[in-house]
């Protein structure tokens, strides 16, 4: 358990899981490390599954772990926004039907992404969206209430106003691009818009990556995008440019990128390069 995740923060995580499996492991003690290393003791005595509750941060700090290993994460919804457990159709809102799927579900292998080593299974993001995410952080601090969430408001209307285009130099398989963006996004396989939902993906394993970069001509194109995005709508924008594939490289003018990855604010080394480990992690979903 994460006990920083975003749905945990202010929370008694000692007693947010049922007796099941609060019994099994000691969720407040660090006497095994941090996350990382708790989660490789883990690997390391081959359990027939692994739990872990938090958002898709830590998911994505489990599938680094776990990638490869033939071992099953289980996923109990506990961040922010919990993408990858919506993709997955896992309850947000009610811990023992997430219980139940782990204890009745069908193994799953879906994709991982890879960015300069650091695993994600939803995206990576550059430009305004990380720089939001550093906002996200601070914010963070504040707990859940609404300070926190004045923070985050205040943040993002200083971003949309701000909204300056970076240069990116992008190759996907091969293919250089110049791209001139506020916002560049890279997502473990393609959203699709059908579902209504920003973000939000039906296939978790067509081993493709896909990069959209937002290109508004006008501050009104801006706010186009950004309402076909609340609806939703984002992928289809014409405003937006999207590129597919297994390796994408992208570079800037400085030292280093600041990227958010599945919501965490990471500082990568540039190029970033980016690759896709096709259906590298099994995960414990409801059955269709």
């Amino acid at each position: 358990m994460n006990a920083n995740a975003g749905g945990l923060l202010g929370a008694d995580a000692a007693h947010l899981l049922p007796d099941e499996l609060a019994t099994v492991f000691d969720v407040t003690s660090d006497s095994q490390g941090d996350l990382p290393e708790r989660l490789a003791h883990a690997r390391n005595d081959r359990p027939d599954l692994v739990v872990v509750a938090g958002g898709d941060g830590t998911l994505a700090c489990a599938a680094a772990i776990l990638a490869n290993s033939l071992i099953p994460l289980g996923i109990i919804p506990a961040g922010t926004a919990n993408l990858l457990a919506r993709d997955l159709g896992i309850p947000l809102n009610d811990r023992k039907a997430a219980i139940r799927i782990l204890q009745e579900g069908s193994r799953r292998d879906i994709d991982v992404g890879d960015i300069s080593g650091r695993a994600f299974l939803c995206a990576v993001m550059f430009g305004s969206p990380a720089r939001l995410g550093h906002h996200r952080e601070l914010g963070r601090k504040r707990g859940n209430g609404p300070a926190a969430w004045l923070h985050l408001a205040r943040a993002a209307i200083r971003a949309a106003r701000r909204h300056k285009a970076l240069s990116f130099d992008v190759i996907v398989d091969g293919i250089y691009y110049r791209l001139r963006t506020p916002s560049l996004s890279v997502t473990v396989n393609p959203l699709d818009d059908s579902t209504g939902r920003l973000f939000a993906r039906t296939r978790l394993d067509d081993g493709k990556l896909c990069l959209y970069a937002l290109q508004p001509r006008s501050w009104a194109g801006f706010l186009r995008v950004a309402l076909n995005a609340a609806r939703g709508r984002f992928a289809d924008d014409p405003a937006v440019t999207t590129l597919k594939g297994e390796h994408i490289q992208i570079a800037s003018c400085t030292a280093s990128l600041r990227v958010l990855v599945d919501g965490e604010e990471n500082l990568i080394s540039n190029p970033a390069r980016i690759r896709i480990l096709k259906r590298a992690l099994t995960v414990i979903a409801p059955i269709p």
